[in-house]
């Protein structure tokens, strides 16, 4: 389940034009966009258009250089290793391509203060079966494998940027550029 207000966000922040793009874990969800040739991949298979079974823990199967963009919602915090993902999306990205990424904001304020509560940030559990979140990313993670890996964060935004909500911040959303 998605936080609202993500899927509007990332549409905000996903380049415009005719553009290949790869939209990662895409569970059942039918993202289609106006100029876009959108592929799919997932770990279980899904009855979609242009849709490959992948296992992002593994060797991406797509050669190099290959998108223009990369559309991953709600992915990463179920992935072993954040920085394999980011290398393999930078492998696949063309020269100035984008890859937009959400996850739990374990820095959000109801997160931080279940943490002083129940010792664990909001939406992971120690026995995860509810959610299958397995790996919480802080934003300075992001920063680190970002600059480290030659990506640029080109901007960071959340689901709910009002600070009286109670989902305010709940959801960290990252535009990262391959320049």
């Amino acid at each position: 389940m998605v936080s609202p207000g993500v899927y509007e966000r990332v549409v905000e922040l996903l380049p415009k034009g005719r553009l290949k793009l790869l939209d990662v874990g895409c569970e059942n969800y039918r993202f289609e966009y106006s100029n876009y040739e959108v592929h799919r991949c997932d770990i279980v298979y899904r009855p979609l258009p242009n849709f490959k079974i992948q296992d992002l823990n593994q060797k991406w199967d797509y050669p190099d250089e290959s998108f223009d963009a990369i559309r991953a919602v709600e992915v990463i915090e179920h992935l072993e290793n954040p920085w394999h993902f980011f290398r393999e999306a930078k492998r696949i990205l063309k020269k100035g391509g984008f890859i937009v990424v959400t996850t739990p904001n374990i820095l959000s304020p109801a997160s931080r203060e279940l943490f002083m509560k129940e010792g664990r940030f909001h939406w992971f559990k120690e026995h995860d079966d509810e959610f299958g979140h397995i790996n919480p990313i802080p934003i300075w993670e992001f920063k680190i494998i970002c600059k480290r890996l030659g990506l640029v964060i080109e901007e960071v935004r959340y689901n709910d940027e009002d600070p009286k909500s109670p989902s305010y911040q709940e959801i960290l959303i990252l535009k990262i550029r391959k320049p």
